[in-house]
Order: C-alpha cells, then sequence, then structure tokens
C-alpha cells in the first residue's frame, strides 16, 4: 500500500488492515541503506506474493520452511 509519507513510502498489510510488523522494519532498514523507494516497492510486491502464497497453504510466515519456498518458486 502506498502510503504518500517519503518515510515510509509503502507498507504491506495483513488481511486485517494492519501492518506486517516485520516487513515494517525491513523497509526502514532499506530506506536508510539508500535503497530508492521504487525498490522498496518492488520488494513489497515479492513480499506480498510470498505472504498470500504462504496463507494459501496455511504455514504461519515464521514457520515457512525450504519446502514451502521450492513450492513458492515452482
Amino acid at each position: 500500500m502506498e502510503t504518500g509519507n517519503r518515510y515510509q513510502p509503502y507498507r504491506l498489510i495483513d488481511p486485517d488492515g494492519a501492518a506486517v510488523e516485520p516487513v515494517t522494519v525491513y523497509f526502514q532498514e532499506l530506506l536508510a541503506a539508500g535503497k530508492a523507494p521504487s525498490t522498496v516497492r518492488s520488494y513489497g510486491m515479492d513480499l506480498l506474493r510470498w505472504w498470500r502464497f504462504l496463507r494459501a497453504v496455511d504455514v504461519p510466515w515464521d514457520r515457512a520452511t525450504r519446502r514451502e519456498a521450492r513450492d513458492f518458486s515452482c
């Protein structure tokens, strides 16, 4: 989700509308490292696909294994 805030230009939100905290921290680290907002957006779109995949296979993000990563890549 685009925020319009230059210090937090994008936010990944869960189905309840709450920010996904680990991704928020990751986005802040990317910006602090000098990455462009477009890079943050690109990474965010990838993470959104990953989060949706994990939800579809009923695996919490912090319980995902190499198996889920392999299946996601396929």
